[in-house]
């Protein structure tokens, strides 16, 4: 090979492919050999060459490659060599340029990389340089920094050494601003009982991609975490994991629970640490250990499930029950035959949990409402799993038909899921429509007759008869809350003729009624349209439900007023147009159901508006600002109604403006928005312009009250018209309204606003 200096080696580096850079590095480590004092120098001085360019830059990162392949050529021989570099680099440490801190950390490690042994002081100098580096103001410094700290110093065998590097690590995690170097600490740190705790708290990360690493290096098979996290570590962790908003996070949590923490896929193993406070998140856990392990020949309801120190009563219908769903929903019809329970072993247990319910004192305290919560929820679990019967042998239906006639009625059960799920069970096994709701009516004289023997032995009531007897009103909760679920499943026919009671009933000045009874008239409206009001056989009209709505959104009850605006809004997100497609509706019936909608519309943007909402009702106010993020948008039937109340909704604001969230110009601009015909999702051609309404009622108003316009005229400039001008009338009618208002004003802004 021709003789090359050094610093020709260097340069045609940046050049070279990969079979002519292993030639110059044997070129470079014969010279070395040759001429080490001389080659030392050369080196030096083209290496420090880098020290001023930019990250990024290929030709630095070349010769740094070049550099690190040649220590490894020269071996044991370039320790001298290597601390001689550090040894002059170590005051550029604090250099002024970033790019020289930079670049410095990067030749340190790739010297400390390749170096067997380090004297002590060149030790020291580095490992000081890369705790004071690690909080630089540039990241791609830190990060060079933490990278030495993490690979060189976190496990030198000298605990005092060894602790300060870790707390500065755990300092780093805490607080530095960057998630990349966040990510950087969390993949390289030490995990053990002394960084557990803080690595915990990570799962309540901001960042979405730092609490995905988290998981990830949590996973790794290396990682043995069982010696050092604690239950209640575990729980945080993966109670959090589940319940993350990024999809990805929740399964690298599920992918680490199931590897890490249940050996061989343990089904029974994440009894230990799963718990049923959030059940929805524990059975999507379940789920997908069901789907990753070999539950085949892994899992054995029954004995299992009597025999395992962790399941408690609730755990093990939980568990047993998500089993046999999995089964059923992937139709592993052989394995869900044999793992189902008999109707007979089903019944005894409900009966069990029933008896529990019967025999429990009524009392206020904790205790009993633990007890309470527990056997409903089993009760619950236990149901779904009878679900899953097809209830083809005719004497288990009749067994379990029965048993659900007699015996859960027994009990008030206060879970609204339970009470749902038994009246759609008896739907399942009854054999007709009139078979049905002929049980149900024997269950609700059931309520009532139980509510009168109570009031006998409590009350003088021994010689009335029992029709005379007027139940309380929390036996008519009871009825109405059963009667609920039985219009849920029968046909529109029977919510037709029961629906006057419940419009009744949300008038009887019982307040728990009147907020059920009100709940079941939005539900109809929603699940049937309001057709169920419009048509002959109705004896409650839809202005009736109507004038009644109205009304509740007067309520100053918390309750009352969410659940009006929150059905409400569905019901006109849903299909508004439905309100203009009546039949069997008069002229006038039109025209107040039209002046009612517009009613109801006021109140949504007034309390929307509003900054009491935000301060005492802040449900409602989520509602309001979902409901009028999407309302505006969607239709051009929407928009219209908004133009129609545009006017009055910001006299209303106006009015009050020390009572508004926002100041009047920004209402003003959201009611411009949300009449803009050009915001619409789904726009058609040659739509008529909503803005020459509003205009329209604008001038109106300025020609009313002409002292109290300037707000107006703002948004009459910011309206558009270009379909509407198309059309000659509507030109000339306008422009004749904007002359009148000119005889009216002598504000020269206004005037001048006309001119635009």
């Amino acid at each position: 090979m021709v003789h090359l200096t050094t610093s020709e080696i260097f340069n045609q580096t940046l050049r070279a492919t990969k079979a002519q850079l292993k030639k110059l590095t044997l070129k470079l480590t014969e010279n070395f050999k040759n001429s080490k004092t001389q080659t030392k120098q050369e080196i030096k001085h083209s290496l420090y060459k880098i020290l001023t360019i930019k990250k990024g830059v290929k030709e630095a990162e070349k010769i740094l490659n070049f550099f690190n392949t040649f220590l490894i050529t020269l071996g044991s021989e370039s320790s001298d060599f290597g601390e001689d570099i550090v040894r002059e680099l170590l005051a550029g440490v604090n250099a002024k340029d970033k790019t020289v801190r930079y670049r410095i950390l990067q030749i340190f490690e790739v010297v400390i990389r390749n170096l067997p042994e380090l004297s002590d002081d060149i030790y020291l100098g580095i490992r000081t340089s890369a705790l004071k580096r690690s909080n630089d103001k540039e990241i791609s410094v830190r990060i060079i920094a933490i990278n030495l700290l993490c690979f060189y110093f976190q496990d030198t065998g000298d605990e005092e050494e060894d602790s300060l590097t870790k707390a500065r690590l755990l300092e780093i995690l805490d607080f530095d601003p960057s998630p990349e170097v966040r990510m950087l600490v969390i993949s390289n740190i030490e995990i053990n009982a002394e960084t557990m705790p803080t690595l915990v708290l990570k799962s309540r990360e901001v960042e979405k991609k730092v609490r995905k690493i988290l998981y990830v290096e949590l996973g790794k098979k290396e990682k043995n975490l069982e010696k050092f996290v604690t239950v209640q570590q575990k729980e945080f962790l993966f109670n959090n994991g589940l319940q993350d908003r990024a999809a990805d996070v929740q399964n690298e949590c599920l992918k680490c629970m199931c590897k890490k923490f249940c050996a061989n896929f343990d089904y029974y193993g994440l009894l230990q640490f799963i718990t049923l406070d959030n059940p929805e998140i524990a059975e999507t856990a379940l789920i997908f250990f069901l789907k990753e392990s070999n539950w085949k020949s892994n899992i054995d309801i029954g004995e299992e499930c009597n025999n395992n120190e962790f399941y408690s009563e609730t755990r093990k219908w939980f568990f047993t029950r998500v089993y046999l769903e999995f089964l059923a929903k992937n139709k592993h019809e052989q394995y869900l035959e044999k793992s189902l329970p008999t109707v007979p072993y089903l019944i005894q247990q409900l009966s069990s949990h029933f008896q529990i319910l019967r025999e429990l004192p009524v009392t206020d305290d904790e205790e009993s409402d633990d007890v309470v919560k527990t056997n409903e929820f089993c009760i619950l679990e236990i149901l779904k799993i009878c679900k899953l019967h097809d209830f083809i042998d005719e004497f288990g239906r009749r067994m379990f038909l029965d048993f659900l006639r007699s015996g859960s009625f027994e009990v008030n059960i206060e879970n609204e899921k339970c009470l749902s799920l038994i009246i759609t069970l008896i739907k399942n096994l009854s054999t007709s429509e009139q078979d049905f709701t002929s049980i149900m009516v024997e269950v609700l004289h059931y309520i009532r007759d139980s509510e009168v023997e109570i009031i006998k032995e409590t009350q003088e009531f021994s010689n009335y008869n029992d029709n005379d007897i007027e139940i309380s009103s929390d036996g008519l909760y009871d009825c109405l809350r059963v009667v609920v679920y039985v219009l849920q499943n029968v046909e529109k026919a029977f919510a037709l003729k029961y629906s006057p009671y419940f419009f009744q009933f949300s008038q009887s000045g019982e307040y728990s009624l009147e907020l059920k009874a009100l709940e079941v008239l939005l539900d109809l409206i929603m699940f049937y349209g309001i057709k169920l009001f419009n048509c002959e056989e109705s004896s409650v009209s839809l202005l009736q439900i109507l004038n009644l709505l109205k009304i509740k959104l007067k309520s100053d009850k918390k309750s009352m007023l969410c659940l009006t605006v929150e059905g409400l809004t569905k019901i006109y997100l849903s299909n508004l147009k439905q309100f203009y497609n009546l039949d069997h509706t008069k002229e006038e019936e039109k025209y107040l159901i039209e002046e009612s909608l517009q009613e109801l519309l006021k109140s949504f943007i007034q309390l929307y508006f509003s900054s009491l909402t935000e301060k005492f009702f802040p449900k409602l106010k989520q509602c309001l600002s979902y409901f009028f993020s999407v309302f505006p948008y969607t239709g051009e039937a929407n928009q219209l109604l908004i133009s129609k109340v545009f006017v009055e909704s910001l006299k209303i604001a106006l009015a009050a403006p020390d009572q508004q969230s926002i100041s009047e110009q920004k209402i003003g601009q959201l009611l411009v928005e949300w009449t803009d015909v050009r915001k619409l999702v789904k726009t058609e051609k040659n739509l008529p312009c909503n803005h020459f309404l509003v205009a329209d009622d604008i001038a109106e108003e300025i020609l009313r009250n002409p002292d109290d316009s300037k707000i107006l005229f703002q948004l009459l400039g910011m309206l558009n018209f270009t379909n509407d001008f198309e059309n000659k009338q509507a030109k000339d009618e306008y422009l004749n309204k904007i002359d009148k208002m000119r005889l009216v004003l002598n504000d020269s802004i206004s005037l001048t606003g006309l001119k635009k």
